[in-house]
């Protein structure tokens, strides 16, 4: 797992590298001169970019509580070290998230006294994250409405790569 997410990581950045060639290749071009020497300014440039684009994006733009979701279905498969996350256990982090930091409760504007979620008002968003392809159903049956406390799900995208949005959006937990 190490070396996959070193070489992941190598990848990347080999990746980020190309990408600033290219900008400033396309710069010099308009401008009709000789590229300059690229920049930590166009290496964080380029990073900002693909740190907005794709699933990151999307990621970015969900609701707080799929965002809790998606950070609490993170801390259940890292504690567990399995991918496949059961609802229940995110369930049961997802509140103690909430409780930690105070989130109102769904539909309210205010904290009515922290009481735990129960699964039917965080189905919608984990049908979200499912409709998105960021969180896929597992096992038979599977479905974001069949969401049962022994219900497992599966997050698509890499940990790092939603690391990154999730602290872009400041959310607890990561």
């Amino acid at each position: 797992k190490r070396v996959a997410n070193v070489s992941g990581d190598a990848r990347r950045m080999l990746d980020v590298c190309r990408r600033a060639v290219e900008l400033a290749e396309h710069r010099a071009a308009v401008a009709g001169c000789d590229a300059d020497p690229i920049s930590i300014l166009e290496i964080r440039e380029v990073l900002d970019k693909m740190a907005r684009s794709g699933r990151a994006a999307h990621v970015a733009a969900l609701s707080l509580h799929a965002k809790l979701l998606l950070s609490s279905m993170y801390a259940c498969a890292r504690r567990n070290e399995v991918a496949e996350v059961v609802w229940g256990d995110v369930l049961s982090h997802h509140a103690s998230l909430c409780r930690t930091h105070s989130v109102a409760r769904l539909g309210t504007t205010h904290d009515t006294g922290i009481q735990d979620y129960n699964e039917h008002e965080l189905l919608r968003p984990l049908a979200t994250l499912c409709a998105l392809g960021i969180v896929v159903a597992v096992g038979a049956g599977a479905g974001s409405a069949r969401a049962g406390p022994h219900a497992r799900y599966l997050v698509v995208i890499p940990e790092e790569e939603g690391k990154h949005a999730l602290q872009d959006a400041r959310i607890p937990g990561l």
